[in-house]
């Protein structure tokens, strides 16, 4: 099974640190509320700039998302995080395989 992550907020959040050194081939996102919509961002981060994979994409209530991480990513010491960012405090699963 691969990293968990409950969110909750509309902050920027790592699903993977840099340093972690983990390696990852893709997240899955699930809109966990039972009516609204949000709108979900995964992005790489390189402390300088972010490399949007997905940007501004709605998730309807109920509904998930498979998302491919590039093969390039490397969260070995100091390099990429894997973050995602929400436009609203609409909880959201997400599973990092």
């Amino acid at each position: 099974m691969g990293l968990r992550h409950n969110i909750t907020t509309a902050l920027t959040h790592n699903l993977i640190a840099a340093g972690d050194n983990i390696t990852a081939s893709n997240v899955n996102v699930a809109n966990v509320h039972a009516s609204s919509t949000v709108k979900v961002d995964i992005f790489i981060n390189n402390s300088t700039n972010n490399y949007y994979i997905i940007k501004n994409v709605e998730l309807p209530a109920g509904a998930a998302l498979n998302v491919d991480i590039p093969k390039k990513f490397d969260s070995s010491s100091s390099k990429d995080s894997l973050r995602i960012k929400l436009d609203s405090a609409i909880p959201v699963d997400v599973i990092i395989n």
